[in-house]
């Protein structure tokens, strides 16, 4: 006949429920950790739909308005701009395209900056130097630190979107979207 030893069971008990608890908290924290990436996830899908509704907008101005080749400088001022503009181009108001080029970029500015979002604008890797209308123009939008700037650097890393050969730069957070 077979003896059990019951001095040898003691405390086996109490290590199998230490065991299972030791399961449950890994498991726990993975779950934890997965919901973390899915609220990163999430914000960062917002940010990147707000930025293109904006983006949109105004490129839907830009194309409305481009009937001088100076437009483009005042798009660019525009962004840039931190106070409105003196004329609002509203009622009996007559507007040059370049004040109305102004007027939308500070208005497409302020849309974005509600959400988060900074707006830039620069010539398409690609077309650098050139200043006509003909030529592919890169509105930026970026948030979370990274600058809506197009660099002449080759590095992979920085605080700006993307590098002159058109590479997005790593963690950047920005869209580019061309407009013509």
């Amino acid at each position: 006949m077979y003896v059990i030893n019951r001095e040898g069971q003691r405390g086996i008990g109490m290590t199998e429920v230490l065991v299972a608890l030791l399961l449950l908290a890994v498991g726990v924290l993975g779950f934890t950790a997965l919901q973390m990436r899915a609220i990163s996830a999430t914000t960062e899908s917002v940010n990147r739909t707000q930025a293109l509704l904006v983006m949109r907008g105004l490129a839907e101005r830009m194309r409305a308005n481009k009937t001088d080749p100076t437009t483009l400088a005042a798009y660019k001022t525009g962004l840039s701009q931190t106070s409105a503009p003196t004329n609002s181009c509203t009622g009996t108001k007559v507007c040059t395209p370049a004040e109305l080029a102004t007027l939308d970029a500070y208005e497409g500015r302020v849309a974005a900056l509600a959400n988060g979002v900074m707006l830039g604008m620069a010539a398409c890797p690609g077309e650098a130097g050139s200043k006509s209308w003909a030529d592919r123009q890169c509105l930026i939008a970026a948030w979370d630190g990274t600058a809506p700037v197009i660099d002449t650097t080759d590095a992979t890393t920085g605080s700006s979107c993307m590098n002159s050969a058109g590479i997005y730069h790593r963690r950047a957070n920005c869209i580019v979207m061309e407009v013509y």
